[in-house]
Formats: C-alpha cells, structure tokens, sequence
C-alpha cells in the first residue's frame, strides 16, 4: 500500500513537471511572439515618421511652386501693363 502511494505520488509528480515544461514552452512562444510584436511596432513608427517627413517635403515644394507661379503671374502682368 505505502509502495503503491509512492508510485501514484511520482506519477502526480510526473504529470505536474510535464504541464510545467509545457506551460514554459507557451510562455517562451508568447514571449517570442510579443518582441516580434514590438519589432513590428518599431517598424510601422518608422515608417509613419518617414511619411510624415515626405509629405512635409512635398508641401514645401508645392509651395515654392506656386510663389514662384504667382511670381511669374506678376510679373508677365507687369510686362502686359509695360507694353500698353
């Protein structure tokens, strides 16, 4: 009877080591998974202040484009008015 009690106890024992293996192997899985997460994370920030960049970039340049139209505008007036 006492040997069959050792015997259930190890077996307890033996599902318990087995579940925590398993548990630990989940938790290194969710681990690995939330710095692929945060990787991603990074990587989409990035992205966004690169675009943010461009954008303030290209608005810049539509800017100096339409002074330098308007610029041309004034001047071709002046040059109308002149020949009149």
């Amino acid at each position: 009877m006492h040997q069959e009690l050792l015997q259930q106890e190890k077996k307890n024992l033996q599902e318990l080591m087995e579940k925590l293996v398993g548990r630990d192997n989940e938790l290194s899985q969710t681990s690995t998974k939330m710095l692929q997460l945060d990787q991603d994370i990074s990587a989409l920030k990035t992205k966004h202040v690169l675009r943010q960049s461009l954008q303030s970039e290209k608005w810049q340049e539509i800017s100096k484009m339409a002074s330098s139209m308007r610029k041309l505008t004034k001047s071709n007036v002046a040059d109308s008015m002149g020949k009149y």
